[in-house]
């Protein structure tokens, strides 16, 4: 019984190899010639990044924001005081300044000091990869002359 069984997995085996098991290569075209497809793979955004901050002359000072994080955040507050100065007047109303002496002072000598201060927050891209919250502080000082109604 076992050599029938080795008898009928020979005769399997050999017809196996004569059919082609799969593993040959195809046969050659008409022309004898086959395409290859090798494709170069694209290099990362880490490296295309790297490169170019190799190859870049730069200055070597410390800074606390990269240049396109300043380009960001200006872009960014631009767009912010656009959104907020559209046109329209601002009333100035305050109920703390009924009795102040300091306010009928600088609205004698025609100068009146305004100062104001806004927080603009949101999210920054590092390096087109990475989102960073960021904050920035504004301050703002004017001086509003009421003999000729200018700032």
């Amino acid at each position: 019984m076992f050599t029938d069984e080795l008898a009928v997995t020979r005769a399997a085996a050999w017809a196996w190899y004569q059919r082609g098991s799969g593993s040959e290569p195809k046969p050659a075209s008409e022309f004898g010639l086959t395409r290859t497809h090798h494709r170069v793979p694209n290099p990362t955004r880490y490296k295309l990044e790297a490169e170019r901050s190799r190859s870049s002359t730069s200055d070597h000072g410390s800074h606390l924001l990269d240049s396109y994080e300043i380009d960001s955040i200006s872009r960014h507050l631009e767009r912010y005081i656009e959104r907020v100065n559209n046109g329209d007047l601002v009333d100035l109303a305050s109920t703390d300044l009924v009795g102040k002496t300091q306010l009928a002072n600088d609205l004698s000598t025609g100068i009146v000091p305004l100062s104001s201060r806004s927080k603009l927050t949101g999210k920054v891209g590092l390096m087109l990869i990475f989102k960073k919250k960021k904050a920035v502080d504004m301050n703002c000082t004017m001086k509003l002359n009421t003999a000729t109604q200018s700032l």
